[in-house]
């Protein structure tokens, strides 16, 4: 895990920043190819697929601050807020809007 750490660092920190497996690899020190192979081996998923749980699980801390679901989907990077809204409802199995209904109820 070591090895990753700095990748993993700047990824929780900025998950919004469009990340690119090169520029983790960099941080790191190795070869992106190698990077990706040390990264799916340590955290059991690619690069690219941490990076989109990142995001979501940021993106459940701002809906819950009140925040829309586009300003949520602008602030994350996502390019329009029909991709933001099905990448979470892929990772979570419900809408942004079904999210925080469901947890401003509780």
């Amino acid at each position: 895990r070591h090895k990753i750490e700095p990748a993993l660092e700047a990824i929780r920190k900025e998950p919004e920043y469009p990340w690119k497996t090169a520029e983790l690899a960099g941080l790191c020190g190795y070869h992106p190819t190698y990077f990706a192979a040390v990264f799916r081996e340590v955290i059991g998923q690619a690069p690219k697929h941490f990076i989109v749980l990142e995001r979501i699980r940021k993106a459940k801390q701002l809906l819950l601050e009140a925040m829309t679901v586009e300003e949520v989907a602008e602030r994350l990077g996502y390019a329009s807020t029909h991709y933001f809204c099905r990448n979470f409802k892929t990772v979570t199995g419900l809408t942004p809007t079904e999210y925080r209904k469901w947890n401003t109820e509780i």
